[in-house]
């Protein structure tokens, strides 16, 4: 089985969805700078969504939250308020305002997390099809899962092993070597493989999983060690296939500081550098600015810092 297909599709899913997130935000904030009720934002965000129908709702709902959240918090009577906003005015200091309340309702941290869980449901459910399709054509009595070096823990015990392909019993029972493919079964106490796909292990169906399958002849199994097999069909690896973009959270432990996820933090601040100079471009003000100042700043050191991993 071969899943490489599937975590690119949902790669492009994901930056569908965050090209799309990222259009809304930039709308809504010139939308508010440039006087639009929220009523009208709501209903033009509604149709481009509905046009372009991979949008989920969740997603919407995210950028209407924080359309509230800006008419909610805008402060037209009180000028001391850090949200004084002038209404049917355009300026500089009323951009400012409309950016603040942006960033303050974690537009982008809130939509992340939508983004994430549609396409971690997309993967599985893509997993779980493929899977089907597969099994249901296969003659193959026995299933040889992967083995990988930096196995998640909760996988560990299930990695690397032989299992039962669907309707593995009728098979057995029709096939010549049945006392050999029993032995070998109750030898390795083999288990179904829609057991370990399924709940509590989710190996391979589980999102970010890196583990995949083949079916192996059964006269093979019979006549080889898995270890054996597990060498011969290239299943043993040191390292999982990690290269597949995701949004990766910035920790501070040193063991994160790798070429691959200061790379994807690398990326994270040119996207949202993006993101601030076309606002600014349509509406410019100082906060904006200043954001783009910083997103410069930190690509330039991450940039630095990747430099010294290469070394």
């Amino acid at each position: 089985m071969n899943t490489k297909k599937i975590f690119q599709q949902k790669k492009e899913l994901k930056s569908r969805l965050r090209a799309w997130r990222d259009s809304a935000y930039i709308f809504i904030y010139a939308s508010f700078c440039n006087g639009r009720t929220p009523k009208q934002i709501r209903s033009d965000l509604i149709k481009d969504a509905q046009k372009r129908r991979y949008i989920p709702l969740a997603l919407l709902k995210q950028t209407f939250r924080t359309i509230n959240f800006i008419k909610n918090n805008v402060n037209t009577t009180n000028e001391e308020s850090p949200f004084f906003f002038i209404p049917n005015v355009k300026s500089k200091k009323n951009n400012d305002t409309i950016f603040k309340l942006a960033e303050r309702s974690k537009f982008t941290m809130h939509t992340n997390k939508v983004i994430n869980e549609e396409a971690q449901k997309f993967e599985t459910e893509e997993k779980q099809k493929m899977i089907n399709e597969t099994l249901s054509n296969d003659e193959n009595i026995f299933i040889l899962v992967s083995s990988h070096g930096d196995c998640a823990k909760d996988h560990l015990n299930y990695q690397g092993k032989l299992y039962l392909n669907k309707d593995y019993q009728d098979k057995i029972n029709k096939s010549k070597n049945k006392n050999e493919i029993l032995k070998r079964i109750n030898e390795e106490n083999i288990k179904p493989f829609e057991w370990v796909i399924n709940k509590p292990v989710w190996m391979i169906t589980r999102p970010n999983c890196r583990h995949f399958f083949n079916e192996i002849d059964t006269n093979e199994v019979l006549t080889h060690t898995t270890q054996y097999l597990l060498r011969k069909h290239k299943m043993k690896l040191a390292n999982g296939d990690r290269k597949i973009f995701q949004t990766i959270k910035h920790k501070t432990t040193s063991d994160w500081y790798t070429i691959e996820n200061v790379q994807s933090l690398i990326e994270k601040y040119k996207e949202r550098l993006e993101v601030h100079k076309t606002m600014n471009k349509v509406a410019p003000c100082d906060k904006l600015r200043m954001a783009i100042e910083k997103d410069k700043l930190l690509i330039k050191k991450w940039n630095e810092y990747l430099k010294t991993l290469k070394k």
